[in-house]
């Protein structure tokens, strides 16, 4: 929450020149709503879009960890299925079951990027690509 937070207070300066301080004011529910939908929101994107980056990747690695310890579910899934082929050590599948997983990783990390770079890539310096 914080690294999300955080860049609220610091807006990009291109965007403090197009909302100025005086057409923004600091009176009213509807300058307070355009205020944050305008400058501050937009601010934030950037790192709201990294944490759902990263914690995206993570969740995977959450879901594999979580399927070995506790078996809930009807169909096994690929956590449970790498640690039934450890216990048998059938060793081919369960390196399998880890590519999966990573690429799974992957997968998500890359496709919160790409949606990153559809919604701020225009206008974000670190979207640009050089």
């Amino acid at each position: 929450m914080l690294i999300s937070t955080s860049p609220v207070m610091m807006i990009e300066p291109f965007l403090a020149l197009i909302w100025t301080r005086a057409s923004l004011g600091r009176s009213g529910t509807g300058r307070r709503w355009t205020r944050l939908m305008k400058l501050q929101l937009p601010s934030a994107l950037p790192n709201i879009f990294t944490g759902f980056r990263i914690s995206a990747g993570l969740s995977v690695i959450g879901a594999v960890v979580g399927e070995q310890f506790f078996r809930a579910g009807s169909k096994p899934g690929v956590g449970i299925v790498m640690d039934i082929y450890r216990v048998k050590g059938i060793y081919a599948p369960l390196y399998g079951g880890v590519i999966i997983a990573c690429l799974l990783g992957i997968f998500t990390f890359l496709l919160f990027g790409w949606i990153q770079r559809l919604a701020i890539g225009k206008w974000y310096e670190a979207g640009k690509r050089n």
